[in-house]
């Protein structure tokens, strides 16, 4: 929290955000608002509660969303495995109040490296059910960087940096928002 803390501090204009699987989210939540944190990024692949207890909380997405943070939901398209659950998700994320959802491709690797990447346009067909919930995110399909959209009506640059926006060997994505 350190960190965080000094660089609001030093450049409160700045809109901080994180990345978290959501574990111990309550938790945390009061020191993360004490350092001026207004973003957050939960990534939530599955509604099945035996493996969402082991990955993460909802009740944590459920304070940061009471606490008035602006919350978006990454999750991880498996073709076979998560495309269904992956509305569910929506559903769930979206009537609790997060935002919107970023719905990235898996990029087969390590142990998933045999498991199939699901086509753009099979992505697009669940970003498209998934809609009904709550807002897609349409970005970097396959940034391990996490990219926050602004409000409404605000212009916006966004840069991927590095070798490719399509690969694990990004750098970072930045995000201007004027």
């Amino acid at each position: 929290f350190e960190p965080l803390g000094l660089v609001h501090a030093a450049h409160p204009e700045l809109v901080l955000c994180l990345s978290t699987n959501g574990l111990n989210l309550e938790e945390a939540l009061p020191p993360l608002l004490d350092v001026g944190l207004r973003v957050l990024s939960i990534t939530i692949n599955t509604t099945d509660p035996d493996t969402a207890a082991q990955l993460y909380q909802w009740r944590g997405l459920e304070a940061a969303v009471s606490a008035g943070l602006l919350v978006k939901v990454n999750s991880v398209y498996v073709p076979g495995l998560s495309e269904r659950d992956l509305v569910a998700v929506a559903r769930l994320a979206g009537g609790v109040g997060a935002h919107r959802q970023n719905i990235m491709p898996l990029i087969p690797r390590g142990a998933m490296r045999n498991l199939p990447a699901p086509s753009r346009a099979a992505v697009e067909g669940v970003r498209l059910e998934c809609e009904a919930w709550m807002d897609q995110f349409r970005g970097c399909t396959q940034c391990p960087a996490d990219v926050i959209e602004p409000p409404a009506g605000k212009r916006v640059r966004r840069a991927c940096v590095g070798r490719d926006c399509r690969t694990l060997e990004v750098s970072r994505c930045e995000l201007t928002v004027n």
